[in-house]
């Protein structure tokens, strides 16, 4: 999987199964998708029981080369997100980003 949207262009192109989306100290690319079965199966978790349209995936990749997928993370999505993501959404989504860069991703990369 590699983040969905060209930081490298403008404009960005609107994707319906994106929710939200950013970068972290240029180093990062941060994306909220709704989970799909699909997507679901290519990352290998479940979809839960309740409405899919609540249910989205955290997704971190590396901005430079490869794009590497670093980190994912189910997250639910308040409202089904119709409009885009809830502001407390977003805050919680942050908080998991900034937690993985600065205190997890240094550990692995220790290992």
């Amino acid at each position: 999987m590699e983040p969905v949207v060209d930081y490298n262009r403008e404009p960005l192109l609107v994707y319906p199964d994106l929710v939200w989306y950013g970068m972290v100290d240029k180093s990062y690319v941060v994306e909220v998708h709704r989970l799909d079965q699909a997507l679901a199966e290519k990352l290998q978790i479940q979809q839960e029981s309740y409405d899919p349209a609540y249910q989205g995936v955290l997704c971190i990749f590396e901005q430079n080369g490869d794009k590497q997928l670093l980190y994912f993370d189910k997250v639910i999505l308040a409202y089904g997100a119709p409009f885009g993501p809830d502001t407390g959404d977003v805050a919680m989504w942050q908080e998991k980003v900034v937690n993985f860069i600065d205190n997890i991703l240094p550990t692995a990369s220790e290992s």
